[in-house]
């Protein structure tokens, strides 16, 4: 089946979002268990617009299962989809091909 992630809703609001045709609702302290691929694009989708103009943020966490965890990493740009055979490369493209886009920076 391949490695499975936990992705754990640490915000204190409910989250919600369509994803892969299906709503996803995370009330604070929730989690959710999906493949790791599928948990690794959930949580590079957008924070969502609010009615009001405002946004919410995602403020979530995910675990690899690492008893699964038998998949080679990946590097795909979450905004463009391409990817990339380690960190240093998808760093290199999104500094250069996304640089006027807001990003958060691994520490």
């Amino acid at each position: 089946m391949g490695a499975t992630a936990v992705i754990t809703n640490k915000g204190e609001n409910t989250y919600t979002e369509e994803f892969k045709g299906r709503t996803v609702t995370l009330k604070p302290g929730d989690t959710v268990t999906m493949p790791r691929h599928e948990a690794q694009e959930f949580m590079g989708t957008m924070s969502r617009a609010l009615p009001n103009g405002g946004w919410t943020e995602k403020k979530m966490v995910i675990n690899v299962h690492p008893e699964e965890d038998n998949e080679k990493e990946k590097f795909i740009c979450q905004v463009d989809g391409q990817e990339f055979k380690n960190k240093a490369d998808l760093e290199k493209h999104l500094t250069t091909a996304h640089r006027n886009q807001p990003m958060v920076k691994d520490k």
